[in-house]
């Protein structure tokens, strides 16, 4: 029976060896670790057997007085177990502090005892552990520690006289030739030793070399699959013939397609088949001389659904510099595209906005300007024909410049309606001459090529409107049809008639309920509409016209104007047959109103004193005229601060004050303000053609007397006037 099992004692070495070695060493270089278990080994064994010569060395140097021998001896005993378990200090320290002992042990021994005490042995021992612990360069030193340790003993030997020395004939010789045999012996042992050690750790550093450098690819090679296997973008590896050899889950996620499912499965199998040839022919072009590709290509997924991608292709060349694989890089930026033409057509929309605001403050901008021309144009109109005979044919044509007149003021209060500015101005008009007076400008205007044909009814009921409105739709409507015939030329067909709509009109925008109408129709014979367009053609800013020729305004603007009449618009077109656009209006049975009657009143006089304040001077002169003509007694004046200067030196002077509002060095309202400080009881009228600052609510707000719109017809000025006087 075995009773003492190798195994069993091996295991508990290896536990104990556990226990003492440096915790590094289990994850240390190979040399480091084995350096570290022949420490600890040689170490054990000395800790281990040494009390089995060391006692009975003990003994006999004790029987012979050999104290220094018992120091030396149990110095060293315990410096090997102290190396041991000093296993936190480092490895050099370590195995230098025991070989250093070992060779105090062994020169000690050999000066004490000589050959008796085997000194030489430790100092053996001694130079074969620095050359298997520390290296080479060790072992040469140990080789001359030990010859100078030798040398010393054999000069003291010869001049020392020893008492060991008496138990020998020929002492100094015989030292001399165990020397060199001892020397020998440990040249050989040792240099075997260190040059065995030293190609074990070139072998070592070689294969952690090797070790870091396989760990680092495999590292690299594991970061790279990562990182292609979570890319956003498609990544795909085809062989030389297109076929696919390797997707990344990202081209699942597009295309739909498992790695399985497309293996040996051609590109054409995710290549949507529709797409420009010349640019599949270019990629295979420039991939097969090798030269990379980039740009887009129109895929397909496993559903059927079209993509756009953006693809980089590069070729594979192996190391015998052959072409062996393409790898494509592709991104699916159909959404992208998306949003960029969204963002596009919403710049373009912001474009046109702006266009429109610019117009907007372009018109408010004039609009002053304008109606003081119109305004001296209609004023001069007005006290030519108070001095022109009836009989004379002149009163015809000065009738005619003022309703030229009367019709650029609806014009710019059109304007300022589009721009924002002011409210619609709706009464209940004959339809009929208001579209014949349009026909009238519109043959003057659009080339002879456009034919018109008219088809009015007769007792054709009247409307709720606003004639510059009526011109507008006129005008946008004539003006596309003759964009629509502008290449050959045609004919734009204008009728008007009464109509009944028995059931709710679902095809008119908006949809118009059961009632009675007046139908406008235009009709062109020009190219037509497409039904994918004309289903949008009242979008603002939608246009199929050239930039130069449209802004998509025209038709909206006129589905806005038929909306705020309360009647509604439909379209009818056939490619190369016309485009006919039908409009009903709500019929009102009310009487128009007369312009006639109004004018035939005799305009209101008085004698009152009146200062009349505009830096227009023409504008000043004339209605000093005017009003003066009509009894008061009137100052006209072009500089406000001057007309404050008149009022502050006698403020009971003047009996009404009448001023414009956009004046420079002092606006209108301001002027107001200073001279109701001066006499608040002072009345006063503002006149202006456009504001910006200031409207009819706000300046009655603030203590205005009346307000007033430019340009100034003498009905009006002579009304008002006497109006505020009055009150």
């Amino acid at each position: 029976m075995n009773l003492f099992p190798l195994s069993s004692w091996l295991q508990r070495l290896t536990s104990l060896e556990n226990s003492l070695l440096p915790a590094y060493v289990w994850k240390a270089d190979t040399l480091t670790f084995w350096r570290e278990r022949i420490l600890f080994f040689i170490c054990f064994i000395a800790a281990v057997l040494g009390p089995i010569a060391l006692i009975p060395s003990i003994f006999l140097a004790y029987a012979e007085g050999f104290w220094q021998v018992i120091c030396i001896d149990l110095v060293a005993y315990f410096t090997a177990i102290f190396v041991l378990v000093g296993r936190r200090l480092p490895l050099k320290l370590r195995a230098g502090a025991a070989c250093f002992l070992l060779y105090l042990l062994g020169i000690g021994l050999l000066f004490a005892l000589g050959p008796y005490g085997a000194g030489y042995i430790w100092l053996f021992g001694a130079s074969v552990l620095m050359s298997a612990i520390l290296g080479l360069r060790a072992a040469v030193w140990s080789l001359l520690l030990n010859t100078a340790a030798l040398l010393a003993v054999q000069a003291y030997i010869l001049f020392g006289n020893p008492a060991w020395i008496q138990s020998y004939d020929n002492a100094a010789q015989r030292w001399l030739v165990m020397t060199v045999n001892f020397l020998l012996l440990n040249a050989l042992v040792t240099f075997t030793t260190g040059f065995m050690l030293n190609g074990l750790k070139k072998a070592v550093l070689r294969e952690q070399d090797v070790s870091r450098g396989l760990r680092q690819s495999r590292d690299e090679r594991n970061l790279l699959l990562l990182a292609i296997e979570q890319a956003e973008e498609m990544i795909l590896v085809t062989d030389v013939r297109g076929m696919m050899e390797y997707v990344n889950p990202a081209f699942t996620r597009v295309t739909g397609y498992t790695r399985d499912e497309i293996q040996d499965c051609s590109l054409d199998l995710i290549t949507d088949q529709e797409q420009d040839k010349a640019v599949v022919r270019g990629v295979w072009r420039a991939i097969a001389r090798g030269l990379p590709w980039k740009g887009q290509l129109k895929g397909l997924t496993k559903s059927g659904r079209t993509f756009i991608q953006e693809a980089s292709i590069t070729p594979i060349v192996d190391a015998s510099h052959q072409l062996s694989n393409f790898i494509a890089v592709n991104r699916d930026i159909t959404e992208q595209l998306r949003l960029s033409r969204e963002k596009s057509k919403l710049e373009d929309d912001y474009r046109q906005i702006q266009k429109v605001e610019a117009l907007g403050t372009l018109t408010g901008g004039i609009a002053h300007d304008f109606n003081n021309i119109l305004g001296i144009i209609l004023g001069y109109t007005e006290l030519s024909e108070n001095v022109v005979p009836q009989e004379n044919p002149s009163r015809e044509f000065l009738l005619e410049v003022k309703k030229a007149s009367l019709r650029g003021r609806d014009i710019v209060s059109q304007l300022l309606t589009f721009s924002r500015e002011k409210g619609d101005k709706q009464a209940v008009i004959d339809i009929t001459p208001v579209i014949k007076e349009g026909l009238k400008m519109l043959r003057s205007t659009l080339p002879s090529s456009v034919e018109f044909q008219e088809s009015f009814a007769r007792d054709l009921s009247r409307i709720q409107g606003d004639p510059t409105q009526m011109h507008q739709i006129l005008v946008n409507l004539c003006t596309n049809a003759h964009h629509a015939m502008e290449e050959q030329g045609g004919v734009i067909s204008i009728g008007l008639e009464d109509t009944r709509l028995e059931h709710k009109g679902f095809d008119y925008l908006p949809a118009l309920s059961p009632g009675e109408f007046v139908r406008l129709t235009i009709a062109d014979t020009g190219r037509g509409i497409p039904d994918m367009d004309r289903t949008r053609i009242f979008d603002p800013y939608f246009t199929t016209k050239d930039k130069d020729k449209g802004t998509g305004l025209g038709l909206s603007v006129v589905l806005g104007i038929v909306k705020s009449h309360g009647g509604g618009i439909k379209c009818e077109s056939t490619p190369g047959r016309g485009t006919v656009f039908e409009i009903l209006l709500p019929a009102v049975q009310a009487e128009p109103e007369s312009t006639e009657a109004q004018e035939a009143v005799p305009f209101p006089r008085g004698s009152e004193i009146i200062l009349f304040v505009d830096d227009e001077s023409m504008i000043a002169n004339l209605n000093k005229e005017r009003l003066e003509r009509l009894g008061y007694t009137v100052t006209g004046m072009t500089d406000p601060i001057r007309a404050l200067d008149q009022v502050r030196e006698d403020p009971d002077r003047f009996d009404l004050v009448i001023t414009d509002m956009t004046m420079p060095k002092m606006t209108g309202d301001r002027l107001f303000l200073e001279i109701h400080n001066l006499r608040p009881d002072l009345p006063v009228i503002l006149s202006t053609g456009h504001s910006e600052r200031i409207s009819r609510e706000s300046a009655l707000e603030i203590g205005l007397a009346e307000y007033l719109e430019k340009p100034l017809d003498l009905q009006t000025l002579a009304v008002a006037v006497r109006k505020v006087l009055d009150a």
